[in-house]
């Protein structure tokens, strides 16, 4: 789509896109090795890992903050914190986390 008028200081374009979240596998093999997609973004798992966590409970990942990009995942084991790569600083972070069905 193209947008054509004459432009003045001040005009601004906002576009949003959906972002939904989803499980992607590593490949067929392994099927309940999953990254937890937002749109575009992989968000890895920072911190310590649960040991168990089902898929039910990794696609309620809800944002911290409105306006950050820290995800949390509360699971039988334990409370998992996901961010997008940019964001990870020295933490161990892991991308593909194991799921229950």
């Amino acid at each position: 789509m193209a947008l054509q008028r004459t432009w003045k200081d001040g005009d601004r374009v906002e576009i949003e896109f959906e972002m939904t979240t989803r499980l992607e596998a590593i490949d067929e093999q392994f099927p309940n090795r999953v990254a937890l997609m937002y749109g575009p973004l992989a968000l890895f798992g920072v911190g310590e890992i649960p040991a168990r966590i089902t898929r039910n409970q990794l696609l309620a990942a809800t944002r911290v903050a409105s306006s950050g990009h820290d995800w949390q995942v509360r699971g039988d084991g334990g409370t998992l914190t996901l961010r997008p790569f940019a964001n990870i600083m020295s933490e161990s972070y892991r991308l593909y986390q194991t799921v229950e069905s």
